[in-house]
């Protein structure tokens, strides 16, 4: 059985999540961590990427839709074969467990 209380730690701010079952974009919004979403959390744009620290098998189970859009963004050898992939969508992260993530910010 899961905690009631989970934390997340997001660009190294400490957040104390209520419960589980939430995307990551929208906790991170909620404590007023900003992270880009052109798509308000379709999986559309890929822009909400962030890097899994620590706690990747405490997130919700990566889904199609979700591949689709890190692949069309450059990232299929970060997610490819992997069960609990380290760079994931916020928008499609639900929080299970303790997490610790950072945002990436892709250069061209």
């Amino acid at each position: 059985m899961l905690s009631s209380s989970l934390c997340l730690q997001l660009n190294g701010k400490m957040i104390e999540v209520g419960s589980c079952g939430h995307d990551i974009l929208s906790i991170s919004r909620e404590s007023g961590i900003m992270i880009c979403s052109a798509c308000y959390g379709h999986a559309l744009c890929g822009s909400c990427k962030i890097r899994i620290l620590q706690g990747a098998e405490n997130i919700s189970p990566i889904e199609e839709e979700e591949i689709e859009a890190l692949v069309s963004h450059g990232y299929y050898d970060h997610i490819k074969h992997k069960t609990n992939p380290s760079i994931r969508l916020a928008c499609q992260s639900i929080l299970l467990g303790p997490v610790t993530a950072e945002t990436i910010i892709k250069t061209q």
